[in-house]
Order: C-alpha cells, then sequence, then structure tokens
C-alpha cells in the first residue's frame, strides 16, 4: 500500500470533500473578512499558479499562528488580525 501524507488525505479522501463544503457553506463573508484593505487583488498570474488544492489551518488562536499547505509545501506565519477576521466572520 502506497503510504498516503496529509496533504494528499484531505485533498483526495472523503474528510477533504466535508472540508471543502463547510467552507463553501460559509459563504464569501469570510473570504471577503479575510481581505485586508491595503492589499491589491491577486493578479492572473497568481490565480493561475495555483494549481491545486490550498488548505488554511489555523493553528493557534491566541498566538494568530496559521498554516498554509499547498502541494507539498507548507508555510506557516503569524497573523493576529487575519485570525481574528476570520474568527469573527464565522460567527
Amino acid at each position: 500500500m502506497e503510504p498516503v501524507s496529509r496533504r494528499s488525505f484531505l485533498s483526495k479522501g472523503s474528510i477533504g470533500a466535508v472540508g471543502a463544503i463547510g467552507a463553501l457553506s460559509v459563504g464569501p463573508g469570510v473570504l471577503a473578512a479575510a481581505a485586508s484593505p491595503g492589499e491589491s487583488d491577486l493578479t492572473a498570474n497568481e490565480i493561475n499558479a495555483l494549481d491545486g488544492p490550498l488548505f488554511v489551518h489555523v493553528r493557534d488562536v491566541s498566538t494568530g499562528e496559521i498554516e498554509v499547505l499547498v502541494g507539498e509545501t507548507s508555510v506557516v506565519f503569524t497573523d493576529k488580525r487575519l485570525v481574528a477576521k476570520v474568527l469573527r466572520a464565522t460567527q
């Protein structure tokens, strides 16, 4: 049996489908709330560069730690304001 990574499980497994449905059910309010007023929109090149699933995981609400998973890449950064916006948009 081929080993399964966390990313492949989430993107191909049933939990990935449930997560996608959950994310869609939250609606565009969450996405709009996450936008920073000073940032420009994504360019067509930036949008086209994403060729697979992108997962955003809030690892620690109190510190604002966020993990972004793209393909086999994981990027961790801290943004308390972004976490607060997303959390408030879901309530």
